[in-house]
């Protein structure tokens, strides 16, 4: 809510009162009209005094829960919604509890409430929306905190709901007028199939957002990832600068120089990591240093990329992160015995993750590339997904192949027999199975 609405919602708020000073609802609302002017102490001190009249309306618990929410008691918060029990509106109540839920983080017992809900108002809108985002969240910060970017197999039925449930909200919520809220929700759709790596189909549900004129702020970072990742960054570098100049939630930065990397705008790339890594060599500033480097290497400027790395780790020397780039650095330049050390280097030192699963994917190709097949194949296997046929395990297999390891293809070819193998895997797959 925009500040003038602020203003105009408390000055309503102000004169209902003045008017029916003796409604519950309405002083109820007075509550509400000093949360909105960011005042949660005196909101609860002053719902509480009127809870012997107010207390029996949903409104009322949900007003008293949110002050609690908003002085950072959530447990209080969410015990105060479930102290609720009107019986006139129990979908409602049930709705309102599992969005406290939501606040806390507690995302299947939101689910559990807003199917409730559902199961007395099967079409509300709100309700297949918030559903379908208490069971699309812990997908997506699985994904986040996991090594692939995309959702597992597991996940894939219960993502098929999701859209579903989405799309039946987009529907009712145009049927009924909201264009804001219909917005909103295909939002999430792109989202949902952003997870499901489905690009080309998010980029079709999102980019007519963007031609609205007020898109949601978290349009353009969902667009832009959604081109970078669909193979065209050139279309991500406008939706990802917008989002940077919105100001930065989580990764749009990072986002928008790999979308000026990936579309061969490497010197723009460079005077955006050289802005951002200004003020010396700092933990906070080492992956902008980083970026630097990459770009310059990128320009061909080889003495200068080898300059700001050995600068970088005269600090840095042990980070897995500095490593890995100079790793690449030494094998862009043909140096592969330095490039071999600090690729195991970097693995060494690199904890469980994302970075990690990085590495060993470059470490591999790069030991690939040195017919290494045995190596490499030792460095993939612990990021590699044997039940879907992505270009790792592609790569996965023929160095196994390769290497004459042709019993460790049996699992995978066993994995893999009710979906469609590419070419070369088949290929590969036909030699240990007929042996």
């Amino acid at each position: 809510m925009q500040l003038d609405e602020k203003q105009d919602a408390i000055l309503h708020i102000g004169e209902a009162l003045r008017l029916d000073p003796s409604s519950p609802k309405t002083r109820t609302n007075w509550g509400v009209a000093l949360l909105l002017q960011e005042k949660p102490a005196d909101a609860l001190k002053y719902l509480g005094s009127i809870e012997a009249d107010a207390g029996h309306i949903l409104e009322y618990w949900s007003a008293r829960a949110e002050a609690l929410l908003h002085l950072g008691r959530t447990n209080e918060a969410i015990e105060t919604i479930e102290r609720s029990r009107p019986d006139d509106h129990p979908a409602e109540r049930e709705f309102t509890i599992g969005i406290f839920h939501m606040h806390a983080g507690q995302y299947g017992i939101a689910a559990s409430h807003f199917a409730r809900a559902l199961d007395t108002q099967p079409d509300q809108p709100e309700f297949l929306a918030a559903h379908a985002e208490a069971l699309l969240i812990p997908i997506t910060n699985k994904i986040n905190q996991s090594d692939s970017p995309l959702s597992t197999p597991s996940d894939d039925a219960t993502l098929s709901a999701v859209l579903a449930e989405f799309d039946r909200a987009r529907t009712a919520f145009e049927k009924s007028g909201r264009p804001k809220k219909a917005a909103k929700v295909q939002l999430a759709i792109g989202a949902t199939l952003m997870a499901q790596g489905k690009f080309d189909l998010a980029i079709q549900r999102l980019h007519p957002l963007s031609l609205a004129s007020d898109p949601d702020p978290e349009l353009w970072r969902n667009l832009g990832t959604a081109y970078l990742s669909a193979g065209k960054p050139s279309e991500a570098v406008a939706p990802l600068e917008r989002a940077v100049e919105l100001g930065e939630r989580l990764n749009e930065p990072q986002l928008l120089f790999a979308a000026y990397m990936v579309s061969g705008n490497a010197d723009r790339a460079r005077s955006f990591a050289e802005a951002r890594s200004a003020g010396g060599i700092t933990r906070d500033s080492l992956q902008w240093h980083l970026r630097k480097a990459e770009a310059l290497r990128a320009m061909r400027k080889w003495t200068d990329a080898q300059k700001v790395l050995d600068d970088v780790r005269a600090v840095f020397a042990d980070d897995p992160q500095v490593l890995l780039h100079l790793a690449e650095h030494y094998e862009a330049i043909g140096e592969t015995e330095k490039a071999e050390e600090n690729y195991r280097r970097s693995l060494e030192c690199a904890p469980a993750g994302r970075l990690q699963a990085r590495i060993r994917l470059t470490y591999g190709n790069f030991l690939g590339k040195e017919r290494q097949f045995s190596k490499a194949a030792e460095v993939w296997k612990p990021t590699v997904r044997l039940d879907h046929p992505e270009e790792l395990l592609v790569r996965y297999c023929i160095a196994l192949y390769n290497s004459g390891q042709l019993a460790d293809i049996l699992p995978v070819a066993a994995n893999m027999r009710d979906q469609e193998v590419p070419e070369k895997l088949a290929d590969i797959f036909a030699t240990p199975t007929n042996a």
